[in-house]
Formats: C-alpha cells, sequence, structure tokens
C-alpha cells in the first residue's frame, strides 16, 4: 500500500518546528494516489466479505422444526437468556471491561503509531516497513496467549499480559526520544500485547456461559468495540487535537497505560471457571411457563 500511494519515497512535511507530530504529506504525487489505494483496498474487503458470506452456514442441528427456524422466537430466547443468565453476573461485566479496556490501547495505538514514529523518522517507506510487522505481532501473539489460556487460568495469564503493556505504554515515549529501533520494538510488543483479546475474551466467555445461547453472550460482549472507539473520540478531542504541545503522545501514552492499569485489576477478578447457575432443567421449565 505505501509502494502505490507513495512510490518515490517522499518525506512529509514538519508544519510545526516545535513538534515533530505535525508532520504532514502535501507532494500532489502522494495525494493523488490515495483515492486509487482507497479503490483497491475497498476492492479487497469487498472480495474478502464475499467469501465470508458464503462460507457462513447454519448450525447444524438434529430436528427440523418449524420453531427451530423462527427467527422471532429464537430472538426471544436469547433476550430471555441475556436478561436471566447473562446481565446477572459479574462475569459478564469483567469480560465487557476486558475488551473494552484492551481494544481502547489497540485503538489508540492502531490509530497514532505511524504518526509517533515520524517523530523519530521521516522516512515513510521504513517506517511502513517496520508497521508491516505489527500484523505479525497481532496474528503471533493471539495464538500463543491462545495456548497460554488452554495451559494456564485465564485470571492468571491476563493480568500478566495487562502488566506488560503498561510498563511498555509508560516507557515508549522516553525511549523513542533515545532510539527509533527502541520505539519500533515497543510499538511490536503493543501489538504482540494489547490484541491478544481477540482470542482469550471468547474462549474464557464459552468456558464460563456454556449454554446454546453462548454465541449470544459472546456477540454482546463485542459491544464494547463501540464504547472503546467512542473513548478513543473524546481521547482524540481532549489530548491529540493540541499538535502544538510537545508532549501530546507522552499524555496519549499516559492515558492508554490507565486502561491497560485497570485491565490488570478485571482480568484478576474475572472467574476461572464456571460457577454454579441454575440447572438446564429449571432454566426449560421457566421458557415453557414462558410461553403460555
Amino acid at each position: 500500500q505505501t509502494l502505490m500511494i507513495n512510490p518515490s519515497n517522499i518525506h512529509p512535511v514538519q508544519e510545526s518546528i516545535n513538534n515533530a507530530s505535525s508532520s504532514y504529506f502535501q507532494a500532489e504525487e502522494v495525494l493523488e494516489n490515495i483515492p486509487k489505494a482507497l479503490i483497491y483496498l475497498g476492492a479487497i474487503y469487498a472480495a474478502l466479505f464475499v467469501v465470508g458470506v458464503l462460507l457462513t452456514v447454519e448450525k447444524p442441528t438434529e430436528t427440523t422444526s418449524t420453531d427451530d427456524c423462527n427467527l422471532v422466537e429464537r430472538l426471544r430466547k436469547a433476550f430471555s437468556h441475556l436478561l436471566n443468565h447473562t446481565f446477572t453476573r459479574l462475569d459478564f461485566y469483567l469480560l465487557f471491561l476486558t475488551r473494552f479496556l484492551f481494544l481502547a490501547v489497540g485503538g489508540g495505538v492502531l490509530a497514532h503509531w505511524k504518526t509517533f514514529s515520524f517523530t523519530q523518522s521521516n522516512n515513510d517507506r521504513l517506517v511502513s516497513i517496520a508497521g508491516g510487522v505489527n500484523g505479525v505481532m497481532n496474528c503471533v501473539s493471539r495464538v500463543v496467549a491462545g495456548a497460554l489460556v488452554d495451559r494456564f487460568k485465564f485470571n492468571q495469564v491476563m493480568p500478566v499480559i495487562a502488566t506488560l503493556l503498561t510498563i511498555v505504554l509508560l516507557s515508549i515515549f522516553f525511549i523513542g526520544q533515545l532510539s527509533f529501533i527502541g520505539l519500533i520494538i515497543c510499538m511490536w510488543s503493543i501489538y504482540g500485547l494489547s490484541f491478544v483479546h481477540f482470542s482469550t475474551g471468547p474462549a474464557q466467555t464459552l468456558r464460563l456461559f456454556q449454554s446454546e445461547q453462548n454465541s449470544v453472550v459472546v456477540g454482546t460482549i463485542g459491544l464494547a468495540e463501540s464504547f472503546s472507539y467512542a473513548f478513543l473520540g473524546i481521547v482524540n478531542e481532549l489530548i491529540m487535537s493540541h499538535e502544538e504541545d510537545p508532549k501530546m503522545f507522552l499524555w496519549l501514552f499516559i492515558a492508554l497505560s490507565a486502561c491497560s492499569f485497570l485491565a490488570i485489576i478485571v482480568t484478576r477478578l474475572v472467574s476461572s471457571e464456571q460457577q454454579n447457575t441454575t440447572d438446564e432443567k429449571t432454566e426449560k421449565l421457566r421458557e415453557s411457563q414462558f410461553q403460555k
């Protein structure tokens, strides 16, 4: 993508003498390539979505009764399960907060990592190559974290990851002032730590909410993403809009480190195993009485 937009490796222009974060591309050669790149990117996404839709199938069932195919009835059961067996449990809110806090960090870094990198190097191609490793770290960390959660408890693994993430976030601004390589290593570490919740969170949710409606619980927890990006919008307005502040990125990383610090406490409080709740027979009896 960088080779398409900026094939000549034109450097961004620093508009503020006191703050290198105010760096923007102004060359027509770069700006004219952006619409074309977005079209190609949109086509790639469209192709991936088409493949995803074609591969989507319903869960195999043994029965073919009309009740199983009734969308209204399925929605009623889903909302009933949320009200009676999900929203009444502390673990739901802890897992919701876990996803919110980790994604707030991931979203903040995702939005501003390249701009921060330009404070130490204006070589767009070099920064983009280093940024390409972010995706690799994102992928590998999910596999590693998933394996760790299979071996150890969620409330043991995730607090350690959140602690490491907090340390890196508090250090990256100062390390970045000394070394561009150190900055990139910190960025890779953040990507490797902040996106592990995508594999560990759903796995722990399925472990704690063992029901035929567990996919509904996972989806409801996923709503935390909307709140995390709303939080990021507030951070952008309060912190990242002050480009004249030379410590703008320091305040950003402090705000994100506060989220990862809270994640240490939240993830430690998550239950390790499913707690005894109303058994399936009682649940089915309530559903039958509700239908009557």
